[in-house]
């Protein structure tokens, strides 16, 4: 958590990376918003609520939503945006894998609204989720966010998903496999 203070992304240029992508013939770009360690590359608010302390790009670090700026620049290319998401957290106050009370609020309180923020935000055309290894998906109410995700969400008609929302799931019902 120390080290975010020298995360400054000055030498960052989106427009280049897109330029890049463009002319490498990618057809997608696939950033990630928030691995493991929480931290946001976009201004979660759920982020700096969890841990107490300034946790996202837009606060702390750089200091500019890093995931919008990307958007942006691959959008403008004519390239699909998608975002990778870390479903659990390594030091999320309530991420004890022994209570289940403990991970139902996390999920309710945390990575849901988290989760439904990000692509609000930004309506990505892909989603890879990761970080299912040990939960099942009820426990991840992955199903609720998927049904949310296709039925409601700004981007139901454009959206795809990889098969990480359960421990169970793995090559089971995705729009791609990993």
């Amino acid at each position: 958590m120390d080290m975010v203070h020298g995360f400054r992304a000055e030498l960052f240029n989106a427009t280049h990376w897109a330029d890049l992508f463009h002319r490498s013939g990618a057809k997608y770009v696939v950033p990630t918003s928030k691995h493991h360690d929480g931290f946001a590359l976009w201004p979660s608010l759920h982020a700096s609520l969890a841990y107490g302390r300034k946790w996202n790009a837009v606060d702390v670090g750089p200091q500019k939503d890093l995931i919008e700026e990307i958007a942006q620049a691959v959008r403008a290319r004519g390239l699909k945006f998608g975002i990778y998401y870390s479903l659990y957290e390594w030091f999320h106050p309530l991420w004890r894998p022994n209570d289940e009370d403990a991970i139902s609020e996390f999920v309710r309180g945390h990575m849901l609204p988290q989760l439904k923020d990000v692509v609000q935000r930004y309506a990505p055309s892909l989603i890879f989720s990761d970080g299912e290894w040990d939960l099942p998906s009820g426990a991840w109410r992955s199903e609720e966010f998927l049904a949310w995700l296709y039925n409601e969400s700004p981007c139901r008609s454009d959206v795809i998903v990889n098969d990480r929302w359960g421990k169970e799931c793995r090559h089971k019902c995705a729009g791609y496999f990993t």
